[in-house]
């Protein structure tokens, strides 16, 4: 979804994939295929990176028309309220707006995108504010109407249990991206090249 919300994740994902497809880097990539501590023992790993990402839980239930309401433009809603003014809430309205569809932010607290680091704060509420996105500061979730999208989550700060089981096999582990604390994109680059450059 991050791809559908910014051009510059698109291009980001792009250059990713190409850099990976280089012959003369010898990189495996293996698709639909679940890691446990057995198929990486296999590989015989001289050190394992985990970037599994956070485990978030939605505070209440998404609707079964979420995927069709953002990825497909043909299952498309006209009146749409977003509950929670974070990254997430922004992006989604951002992009529903663009495609003509009348959105309504309600953040309950009185600021917007208070995860994100100035001036990405700025420039993404600036952003759905021009596509047309009606945001509401210390909202009544009451008054939310239309199709509902509800995007406030909480990011479980669990131990990592892939990762114990790899140190106590013996395996040097790192743990990078969302998986070791919620960065985004910008914090996962930084992690992974602190990393990479020790290795």
């Amino acid at each position: 979804f991050a791809t559908l919300t910014g051009s510059a994740n698109q291009m980001l994902v792009d250059w990713l994939t190409h850099e990976i497809a280089d012959a003369n880097l010898r990189i495996d990539v293996h698709l639909s295929t679940n890691a446990t501590v057995e198929s990486i023992q296999a590989m015989h790993p001289d050190v394992v990176l985990l970037a599994t990402g956070a485990e978030q839980r939605l505070l209440q239930s998404l609707p079964e028309s979420l995927t069709g309401s953002v990825a497909e433009t043909s299952a498309r809603p006209t009146d749409v309220t977003i509950i929670g003014g974070n990254l997430i809430g922004l992006s989604i309205a951002r992009y529903l707006a663009d495609r003509g569809d009348t959105v309504t932010v309600l953040e309950p607290g009185k600021h917007l995108g208070l995860a994100m680091a100035m001036p990405r704060r700025w420039t993404a509420v600036v952003e759905a504010e021009r596509a047309g996105v009606t945001l509401v500061r210390n909202a009544n979730l009451a008054d939310a109407h239309g199709t509902i999208i509800e995007t406030r989550v909480t990011v479980s700060s669990e131990p990592n249990q892939l990762f114990d089981e790899l140190v106590a096999g013996g395996i040097e582990c790192h743990v990078i991206g969302d998986a070791a604390g919620v960065g985004y994109i910008q914090g996962a680059m930084h992690g992974a090249h602190a990393v990479a450059t020790t290795l």
